[in-house]
């Protein structure tokens, strides 16, 4: 993991909304509060791209100045931020905050649009957030605080399987995390 806990980041940042929730107003001061926190910690800050190729890229396109200037970045700096958010590894998937392992190995897949997209295994930690508004703690049959559901983690698997008992730890599908969770 790079040396960095990247748990106790995450309790940090959960720590200051509890504190501070006026300073959050959306997902993305989430993002923005992790990236900063993971940026400032992690040592090497940057990966490197020494093996790793753009593919799939278009002389046709009209982005192929974009496209080839990546490329000549690539290849000349040879080096990429390792922490993003909204970071494409997959047909309509973003992950909300990611972290790159110190070297990347694989390909960057250019996608026409003009996006790229990332290996998972070049990945060395996600963080997929929600931002439930207006609520204390997540909506539960029992209002157990955040606090006490980070206490005692529990699987996916668990989560999902305890939404339709009585003594269900949390209601996953008020806010619809659900499918979420069990991606």
């Amino acid at each position: 993991m790079g040396g960095i806990e990247y748990r106790k980041v995450v309790e940090t940042v959960a720590d200051d909304f509890q504190e501070n929730p006026i300073n959050y107003v959306t997902e993305r001061d989430f993002q923005v509060a992790m990236v900063e926190k993971l940026r400032a910690m992690l040592s090497p800050a940057s990966a490197t791209l020494t093996t790793t190729v753009l593919d799939g890229t278009s002389d046709t396109s009209f982005k192929r100045a974009y496209w080839q200037q990546i490329q000549r970045q690539m290849s000349t700096q040879g080096q990429i931020d390792r922490v993003h958010t909204e970071l494409s590894v997959q047909k309509n998937e973003r992950l909300d905050v990611a972290v790159f392992q110190p070297e990347l190995s694989h390909p960057i897949q250019w996608v026409s649009g003009g996006s790229k997209r990332f290996d998972e295994r070049d990945l060395e930690f996600v963080c997929e957030l929600k931002f439930v508004k207006n609520k204390t703690s997540f909506p539960t049959t029992s209002g157990h605080p955040v606090r006490e559901l980070a206490a005692n983690p529990s699987s996916a698997p668990r989560l999902c399987e305890s939404v339709s008992s009585d003594t269900s730890i949390l209601d996953i599908s008020e806010n619809g995390i659900e499918k979420d969770i069990k991606e």
